[in-house]
């Protein structure tokens, strides 16, 4: 009897052994596939290239930054330790100050954006790499002239639909704050006439808050 429940408690220690020696899960691997949505925004330094090519005359044209904002929501899909997808939903205003012939106007160009970016974090310190394509949605374009009577809002009469290509980077500082950069580049020409051509260029600056 004595032999029999020596042989049981061997066993029972000889299989705790075994269970202690295999390797354990580390943690930042259980939220390997987390998923988080969350709200951002941000400012944008919106600018635009621009280039008029009429046969016989030489336009003049000079775009500069124009300050604006951004803000939407956000989904963080982790597909891994190390890679994931990156989906938003934005409201963003860009376009331009923009110096024609000598005439001073603002064009502002307001878009729902939709950027699915590839997510890449090479470390655990909370940086993280983004790349991909965005499309946008126009809801409104204005042309902002001030003149001696005030400011005139005038209809830029700009292509509803616009492709680009996005590249920044965020930093997480908590599990639910995150600050972040990215340059958007214009691929599409967003101008309405044969003789014009305009792209956006819009450097992101954004605060992000994860919500569940």
């Amino acid at each position: 009897m004595k032999f029999q429940k020596l042989t049981t408690l061997a066993a029972i220690l000889t299989s705790f052994a075994i269970w202690s020696q295999e390797p354990m899960t580390p943690d930042y691997a259980k939220d390997a596939y987390k998923t988080n949505f969350g709200i951002k925004a941000g400012l944008n330094l919106a600018n635009q290239t621009a280039k008029y090519d009429i046969p016989d005359q030489d336009i003049q044209v000079k775009t500069t930054t124009l300050s604006a904002f951004h803000v939407g929501f956000y989904g963080d899909f982790r597909l891994s330790e190390k890679a994931g997808i990156l989906s938003e939903v934005l409201y963003s205003q860009e376009g331009s100050n923009v110096n024609l012939q000598g005439i001073e106007f603002k064009q502002k160009v307001n878009y729902v954006k939709v950027p699915v970016l590839f997510n890449y974090v090479p470390f655990s310190n909370g940086l993280s790499f983004q790349v991909g394509p965005q499309v946008g949605f126009m809801v409104k374009d204005t042309i902002e002239l001030d003149n001696n009577d005030g400011d005139s809002f005038i209809d830029a009469d700009l292509k509803s639909f616009e492709f680009s290509a996005a590249v920044g980077a965020e930093y997480k500082f908590t599990e639910n704050f995150k600050i972040g950069a990215r340059y958007n580049l214009g691929i599409t020409d967003i101008s309405n006439t044969d003789e014009g051509t305009f792209r956006n260029r819009n450097f992101q600056f954004y605060v992000g808050l994860n919500l569940f």
